[in-house]
């Protein structure tokens, strides 16, 4: 059970986020986006390259 303290404490943190989400623009949303992607494909990129190197060693 969640204590009425908490209960109000998640209430402000949901109205705050909520609003201050509302304040960005989409295309601010857009911009970062991208670059994560951008990011994540380099990362994941490697860990593909490594796992194929790995399994080409095993067999061989």
């Amino acid at each position: 059970m969640v204590s009425e303290r908490r209960k109000t404490l998640f209430e402000k943190v949901k109205k705050g986020l909520g609003e201050r989400l509302s304040e960005i623009k989409p295309e601010d949303i857009a911009k970062f986006a991208a670059k994560e992607a951008a990011g994540a494909i380099l990362f994941v990129g490697q860990i593909i390259k490594d796992a194929f190197v790995e399994f080409s060693e095993r067999k061989m």
